[in-house]
């Protein structure tokens, strides 16, 4: 009999029962045509996915293998490199070494040549910018849609700097790369000096990072890189710092390309590999450290600074749009690792 509750109405018992089993039949067909969905339709197409971005990670580390094997000695060289604990077949090429620093840093100068003392290779300062570059553009706006924030002078002249040493590569008959380090860093020469001799170019390794100051996911490229117990490593996504860098004519000309519009600073830039196409490399352990001295870009670069509200809406898809395209194509080389 049907009953009455506080204005609702109560079913039988055993009108209750059936109802419930009702549903939970329901419910279980629901789910075995979900399950043989996914089975037939959605898991082989992710198996076929994941099989193909392992071949291409695979092919790409053949090649890899394949460009880095040609500077592995020969086994007849193995006891002469052994001596030295080097496992590289130096080339000849012609690699010039530059410091980056202020025409009136002079203390910071004396720093660093007193700890070059040793070095045995041929190094130069090379005076840093304080202003734009004549070829490069910067807009504000622009700055603080992709940035969120405006750049400073010092975050100027820095961009400017490495983009003149670019654009003097690129026209220096004299050389084939360069060997990029700031005023403030500590060196190993006697590593710098052996990577230095090697031509990284052949192995289209046209940029190579020797410190980088975030962790950032990587992968390894070569092992043995030069010196025994170093890797050449792949870093995927924001690593920041130019602190020191190799740099060859072709990796030169395709940045110098990318970069003359200022929108975001030199390091950021630098890491977008998955925008401007040059692969992010780097050595570890680092060759070199940084000093712990005040940056001469200053501090104020760090501080909050308030959106305008015209560019919060630009601002907010350039952001999701950088993260999006960081998942789809800055990590694809670092998805199906083994």
């Amino acid at each position: 009999m049907i009953t009455e509750k506080r204005g609702l109405v109560i079913l039988p018992r055993f009108l209750q029962r059936r109802r419930r089993s009702g549903q939970n039949r329901r419910r279980v067909e629901t789910n075995f045509q979900k399950q043989a969905f996914f089975r037939d339709f959605i898991r082989p197409s992710l198996i076929c996915v994941q099989c193909s971005m392992k071949s291409l990670v695979c092919r790409r580390e053949r090649i890899d293998a394949d460009r880095v094997s040609q500077f592995h000695a020969t086994p007849g060289d193995n006891d002469r490199n052994d001596e030295k604990g080097c496992r590289m077949t130096p080339r000849p090429v012609r690699t010039r070494i530059f410091v980056v620093s202020m025409a009136n840093a002079g203390e910071r100068r004396r720093t660093f040549a007193s700890g070059a003392g040793a070095a045995g290779v041929k190094w130069d300062f090379f005076d840093a910018w304080d202003r734009l570059h004549p070829e490069l553009s910067y807009d504000e706006d622009a700055a603080i849609v992709a940035k969120g924030r405006p750049l400073r002078q010092g975050e100027l002249g820095c961009y400017s700097s490495h983009f003149a040493l670019w654009m003097q590569l690129i026209a220096d008959p004299d050389a084939d790369q360069y060997v990029v380090l700031e005023d403030d860093v500590i060196v190993d020469w006697d590593y710098l000096a052996r990577f230095a001799a090697v031509d990284h170019g052949l192995s289209g390794h046209d940029y190579i990072r020797l410190y980088y100051k975030k962790p950032a996911p990587s992968r390894v490229i070569a092992k043995d890189f030069v010196c025994r117990a170093t890797w050449l490593t792949e870093v995927s996504g924001y690593c920041f710092g130019t602190q020191g860098y190799l740099i060859t004519r072709a990796g030169a000309q395709r940045l110098a390309g990318h970069c003359r519009e200022v929108r975001r600073p030199i390091d950021d830039e630098l890491d977008r590999s998955w925008i401007h196409g040059v692969r992010n490399l780097s050595v570890f352990p680092f060759p070199l450290m940084e000093r712990k001295v005040e940056s001469g870009i200053g501090l104020q670069r760090f501080e909050r600074f308030p959106v305008p509200r015209r560019l919060k809406l630009q601002r907010f898809v350039a952001r999701t749009r950088e993260r999006a395209g960081y998942q789809l194509f800055g990590r694809r080389r670092f998805r199906f690792q083994r």
